[in-house]
């Protein structure tokens, strides 16, 4: 057991169980930033000024 939180269906523990892990399946087409969460990498470019949030968003229709 790796804390105490408790979920009333396994996909959300299946969601939480990710951030303890190092598993990333979701990177950002423009800058390569990983995630590990599809909800994570669709705000991406709302909160990174470094990168055209156009750009980051038509690839991650794409997925």
């Amino acid at each position: 057991l790796v804390c105490e939180q408790r979920f009333s269906n396994s996909t959300s523990l299946k969601i939480h169980t990710k951030t303890h892990t190092s598993e990333k399946h979701f990177a950002c087409p423009v800058c390569g930033k990983k995630f590990s969460q599809k909800g994570s990498l669709k705000i991406h470019p709302r909160m990174s000024s470094n990168t055209s949030v156009l750009a980051i968003n038509a690839e991650i229709k794409k997925l």
